[in-house]
């Protein structure tokens, strides 16, 4: 049986793996996930946020289903791909979200 996909989405500091160092051994029993948002690169600043490309990314990275957690700025798309595919998302863990 393959392991349980959990997608973990940045905001607006560092990215992908970089920005989930302390869930890194996750990945020991889960099938991880570390997005890179749209607009963020290793050597140029950040393009405005694009939350149709973000929703679309992470979307795609939960492919049959799994696990949602996203910080701050992440948390705006995760919401939002939770709505438009509720089945796909088992849980949704919302650190800090930026949604005021």
């Amino acid at each position: 049986m393959p392991a349980e996909r959990v997608v973990f989405v940045h905001g607006a500091g560092s990215f992908g793996a970089a920005a989930w160092p302390r869930q890194h051994g996750l990945a020991l029993d889960y099938d991880c996930l570390f997005l890179k948002r749209h607009g963020f690169d290793d050597v140029e600043p950040p393009l405005a946020p694009d939350a149709e490309a973000d929703i679309a990314v992470i979307r795609d990275a939960l492919g049959e289903g799994g696990h949602l957690a996203a910080h701050s700025a992440g948390a705006v798309p995760a919401m939002l791909a939770a709505l438009r595919d509720p089945g796909r998302v088992h849980s949704l863990i919302l650190c800090e979200p930026a949604v005021f």
